[in-house]
């Protein structure tokens, strides 16, 4: 559902224009008459033949808010970025993000799901904090990926911008980390495979350059000795080719264990490379560990009823493709915010 108000305390000559689901109706403020409504399909074009009101003057702004421009007789609607024709359910310009959606049509709309999905700008830059609120969104100029930016300062900067009305900038991107949503969305599908597996194997995945996935089969689980200590790990084969961004898991479950049984006290960290890691990363413009963010820790030597076993929560931690097992993540997200970007 969404709401669309013109003026503010509805004066005698103002409107107030409400867009629900497929129906848009605006009201007259003076005695709440209806001066026009209009019934769209899920893709907008308008429904002919019946609650077709219009008293007085006609609204140009209906489905999704958007202005319709009939000024060539062609009925498309500007989306700031693209045109678009609601008889089609086709954008007439090319998606700026096409790469990244290699599976479809560059001309479609919303991936042919306008229930579930919107495309405000027409292009798919949007720009989000690390906490996945949406911060801003960029004029469709650029390469229609998603930006983190984690930086606090450009936070504020983009979402003052964006209170004043301005788009943001290519140097904004600059300032953030790209990715896709198709991308964030597979890492959020490796980390559910990896706590369907009970947390003790590793998962992986990659996404090419044109948005397709290939999937890896499950880690075996096995245990290692390290400096003295029984460590659990688990071994995977991570699909390599043209693909641009790797993903894989990290085991959520499970305390490292000493020789005599007692608990090592920590285990494996999504913030925390593993030994092979650099060596895969180097592959991939872009790398993703899902896992906990922070390591399991118990407050005593022995696993008793009364240890206490504390476990960070889960979520991603994006590298860069140069790193070592010391390296830092560039950003790291909860599975909360991951959630809240692709939806």
């Amino acid at each position: 559902v969404e709401l669309f108000v013109r003026g503010t305390g509805l004066g005698t000559t103002e409107t107030a224009h409400f867009f629900i689901d497929n129906v848009s109706v605006v009201y007259y403020s003076e005695d709440i008459k209806i001066v026009e409504e209009k019934n769209y399909y899920p893709f907008g074009l308008v429904q002919k033949g019946y609650n077709n009101v219009v008293n007085g003057r006609k609204h140009n702004y209906g489905y999704n808010g958007k202005e319709e421009n009939n000024e060539l007789g062609l009925e498309w609607m500007d989306y700031g970025a693209r045109n678009y024709d609601a008889s089609l359910g086709r954008f007439m310009n090319i998606d700026p993000a096409a790469d990244a959606y290699g599976s479809w049509t560059p001309y479609h709309y919303v991936m042919n799901n306008p229930i579930v999905f919107i495309d405000p700008t027409g292009a798919f830059t949007e720009f989000f904090d690390k906490k996945g609120n949406k911060i801003g969104e960029d004029e469709g100029k650029d390469d229609g990926h998603v930006v983190i930016v984690v930086d606090k300062e450009d936070v504020k900067r983009i979402k003052k911008n964006t209170k004043d009305g301005k788009l943001a900038s290519k140097a904004d991107a600059d300032s953030g980390i790209k990715t896709t949503k198709t991308v964030l969305a597979e890492a959020l599908n490796v980390l559910e495979r990896t706590e369907n597996n009970g947390g003790l194997s590793e998962e992986a995945s990659t996404v090419n350059s044109k948005g397709e996935i290939v999937r890896s089969e499950t880690g075996s689980a096995e245990t290692e000795i390290r400096n003295g200590v029984e460590v659990l790990t688990s071994e995977i084969i991570v699909p390599r080719g043209d693909g641009n961004t790797s993903i894989h898991s990290h085991i959520t479950e499970g305390v490292e264990m000493n020789e005599d049984g007692t608990a090592g006290g920590t285990t494996s960290s999504a913030l925390d490379p593993g030994p092979g890691d650099p060596n895969t990363f180097s592959d991939f413009s872009q790398n993703i560990i899902v896992g906990r963010l922070g390591k399991i820790t118990t407050t005593r030597k022995t696993l008793t009823k009364s240890a206490s076993i504390s476990k960070p929560g889960l979520g991603i931690a994006i590298f860069g493709r140069n790193i070592t097992t010391k390296s830092k993540p560039q950003a790291k997200l909860t599975k909360n915010a991951v959630r809240k970007i692709i939806e």
